[in-house]
């Protein structure tokens, strides 16, 4: 025969699963008809929430902040540092481990990878070709892999490297271009 178990709450398993703090009493029969009991108490504390998201990819060259959240109460990173939020520039793994008040612990990780770099470019030249029609340039452009022109009179955007265009009118249009690269965009 095998012993009987009898829980404060009226079931007969020999394991208990509890989700709340408390006091938790159970008694046990064994085959001879001979009930010993016993009550242990349990105290859950909550582990602090630690999200560092999903590895990601950023360009060469950008800081990245991470963030350990405002759960804790200290902070250990895998590169010594010990504050809630760190800043990063370059490629790797970054663990932190974070306690709370409670005095309970989480960890949580995250890869970083740096590759490629921003779009760069020194201004805009303007070439005056005479009837309102004007050649644009991009001067200097670093890291570019495609161009927006946005002349700004409404018109539809130009993707060429260098566009020409007319205006209607005369007036003041502010001219902007957007360069792109494999990791981000700029816009002067």
């Amino acid at each position: 025969n095998q012993p009987t178990f009898l829980w404060d709450n009226n079931s007969t398993s020999q394991v208990r699963s509890v989700n709340q703090s408390g006091n938790y009493y159970v008694a046990v029969t064994n085959q001879y008809g001979c009930v010993g009991s016993d009550t242990v108490g349990v105290v859950l504390r909550k582990n602090p929430v630690v999200d560092l998201g999903a590895d990601t990819t950023v360009c060469e060259g950008v800081v990245l902040t991470l963030d350990a959240g405002t759960d804790g109460i200290q902070y250990f990173w895998n590169t010594g540092q010990n504050a809630a939020q760190i800043t990063v520039a370059n490629s790797g793994s970054y663990a932190v481990l974070v306690t709370n008040a409670a005095g309970c612990t989480k960890a949580d990780t995250i890869n970083v990878l740096m590759q490629g770099q921003l779009p760069t470019l020194d201004g805009i030249q303007t070439t005056n070709n005479g009837g309102y029609t004007f050649t644009f340039n991009a001067l200097n452009p670093q890291n570019v892999v495609g161009y927006k022109w946005d002349f700004g009179d409404g018109s539809p955007y130009s993707y060429a490297q260098v566009p020409t265009h007319t205006y209607a009118t005369d007036g003041n249009y502010m001219v902007r271009v957007f360069v792109t690269s494999i990791c981000g965009t700029a816009v002067d």
